[in-house]
């Protein structure tokens, strides 16, 4: 029962950042998005970027609260960097 107290006591603060991420990125949702919905298409882009610009602050926030060693981190970053930079360049429009 020890271990698991001690197990589950590693994952508080993950827990706790996740959670404030969540509460965060809806109540910015609603905050940039939902409450208005007569937006068009080209006021409601910076807001979108905006939010997925704290999405991405999010997760990295996240991934920093994870109770992992540092290599493992260090790794995971490095793959939400490579993944980031696919999107970005897979996104591109012209070759």
């Amino acid at each position: 029962m020890n271990q698991l107290t001690a197990a589950l006591a590693d994952w508080v603060p993950a827990l706790i950042v996740l959670t404030g991420v969540i509460v965060t990125l809806t109540g910015l949702h609603w905050w940039l998005l939902a409450r208005r919905g007569e937006l068009g298409n080209e006021a409601r882009l910076p807001r979108q970027l905006l939010l997925a610009g704290m999405t991405l602050v999010g997760a990295l926030f996240i991934v920093l609260a994870l109770p992992i060693s540092d290599t493992l981190r260090g790794q995971v970053l490095s793959l939400l960097g490579v993944v980031l930079t696919a999107v970005i360049g897979l996104s591109s429009t012209t070759f």
